[in-house]
Parts: structure tokens; C-alpha cells; sequence
């Protein structure tokens, strides 16, 4: 179960982001269908408050790109940037519904989280470009208080699904520059840092490029086999037509280990390129 935890604040209104994340969102689960049972929640939670935490939209299926696509076009951005109750909302779902299986989150995001009305405005640091200033106290501290960036409580968030057995991949699209430091600890915390860092877009193709790497990585390259021939030489294995040669040394090609067959190097990287891919293994049952 791979969920997609979309950012839908306001500031995705800006510069086309939103525009360009559903291009993207569409094109890799159209692309991967079948393959990957996706699922979408958007935060904050369409038609309640600008605070509120997401809601799923699509449950992780398999062929679940056109109902993404009708989810991701009935909702504009609006409201405020919940991260941390969003990822804490995907990781209790994930595990209720799939607890024996893989879970994989995938947070896409254009800025800093806020909306912890626990933090003091006067005292916090302020989500950059937004205003925390409440001078004169009572409830417009509340109101100021979503403006905080709330970097401790996220990447807690995050953390405690990693503990849990959930990776969480993060995206950080045009806008979220200011924060990055923020989300290479998040992408740290859950298990997908690469190189220590998340994964930062500029471009439409940049977006589509991250999350195709980051769903495809979770496209297994270990596959259990009902029955092993005692001769491994019988054993053929073509990757898309094309012949894969066996590797004892696990440098590259395929093995069978402990009765599963295993791909290595450039032969489990093709798999995980965030393409369909059609792997084929036949033996002499004699």
C-alpha cells in the first residue's frame, strides 16, 4: 500500500504548482497501475477546516489511477499546511488496514508545516513568509499559532511510522526551498534520504522523475518461488524479452537464495525505474 499525502494548502494556488503535481500524481500512477496499489489523502481535509488533518480520498487499491485523477480534480487548494496530524492520520490507516503488508508513504509538499496550536506565536519560529505576531493575545493567538512552523511535532510524525514499519518518501516541490533543512530530517527520519536528502523538484519533469524513483524503489527485486530445480542451469530468466544471466557473486543478473529468486545491481535497478516491467523465469520441470 503506497498512500499519497498531498499537500492542498493555499500556497499551492501559486506559480502552478498545483496544476503541476496533478499532471504528475496522474501520469506516474496511470504509468505504474496495477503494479503499485496507490491511494490518495489530501491535507488539509477538503471542505473542513483550514486546519484540519487529510482524509483519505482513494484507499490504496490496485488500478486506482483514474479514481486519483477524479479526487485530485474535484478539490482546489485551500487552507492551511497540518503535516504532522496528515502523516500521523496516513500511518494509523495504513496500519489498520494493511498490517501485515508493505506501507509506504509519500508526502508531496510546497512548504513548511504549521497549524500546532500549541505553539506559542510570540516565542515560535514563524513558518518563512508567514506572520506570527499576536500582540494583543486572546483568540487571534490561535489563528497565529498556525503559522508556526511546526518542525519538531513533523518530524516526530514521520519518525514514529519509520518505528512502525512505515517509510515515508518526501517531495518538496517549488516554495519549499526555505524549509529543505526540515525535510532532509524528515526524509531521514523515514528511512528514503538520499544522500542525506529529500527529494527537491523545480520542474513538472523534476516531480514526475521523484515520485517515479520513489514508488518504483518499492517495486520488490525478491520473488518467492513455489518450486526450485535441483539444476539452476535450466533455470531461464529475461527481464522485458531480454536474457539475464545468473551471478553467484550478486554483483549483477539474478540468483535463487534460500528458495527465492533474487536480482542484483543493474538488473533490480531496471526494475525499480519506475517503469512497467514484465520479469519471466521458466525451467525444464524434468
Amino acid at each position: 500500500s503506497f498512500m499519497l499525502v498531498v499537500d492542498r494548502s493555499g500556497s499551492m494556488t501559486e506559480d502552478g504548482r498545483w496544476t503541476s503535481m496533478l499532471s504528475a500524481l496522474t501520469g506516474v500512477t496511470d504509468t505504474l497501475d496495477g503494479m503499485v496499489d496507490f491511494g490518495l489523502m489530501l491535507f488539509p481535509a477538503p471542505g473542513l477546516a483550514a486546519c484540519a488533518p487529510g482524509t483519505v480520498s482513494v484507499e490504496p487499491a490496485p488500478n486506482s489511477a483514474s479514481a486519483i485523477r477524479a479526487a485530485l480534480e474535484t478539490w482546489d487548494p485551500l487552507g492551511g499546511t497540518p503535516t504532522a496530524m496528515a502523516i500521523a492520520e496516513a500511518g494509523d490507516w495504513l496500519m489498520a488496514s494493511n498490517p501485515s503488508g508493505s506501507n509506504y508513504i509519500l508526502l508531496a509538499t510546497d512548504g513548511g508545516p504549521g497549524c500546532n496550536t500549541g505553539l506559542d506565536p510570540n516565542t515560535c519560529e514563524c513558518i518563512p513568509g508567514a506572520n506570527c505576531e499576536c500582540p494583543f493575545g486572546g483568540s487571534l493567538c490561535e489563528m497565529a499559532a498556525q503559522n508556526c512552523l511546526d518542525s519538531v511535532r513533523t518530524a516526530n510524525a514521520v519518525l514514529t511510522q519509520r518505528e512502525r514499519g512505515i517509510k515515508t518518501f518526501v517531495v518538496g516541490i517549488p516554495g519549499s526551498e526555505v524549509v529543505a533543512d526540515l525535510l532532509d530530517t524528515m526524509a531521514v527520519a523515514g528511512g528514503t534520504a538520499v544522500g542525506g536528502q529529500h527529494y527537491a523538484v523545480t520542474s513538472e519533469s523534476e516531480l514526475i522523475d521523484a515520485l517515479s524513483s520513489a514508488s518504483g524503489s518499492t517495486i520488490p527485486c525478491e520473488f518467492p518461488m513455489d518450486t526450485v530445480p535441483s539444476d539452476l542451469t535450466s533455470l531461464q530468466v529475461t527481464l522485458d524479452g531480454q536474457s539475464v544471466s545468473r551471478d553467484e557473486t550478486h554483483t549483477s543478473g539474478w540468483d535463487v537464495v534460500d528458495g527465492n529468486l533474487k536480482l542484483y545491481g543493474a538488473t533490480c535497478a531496471t526494475m525499480r525505474n519506475g517503469q512497467p516491467h514484465e520479469l519471466n523465469v521458466q525451467f525444464d520441470c524434468d
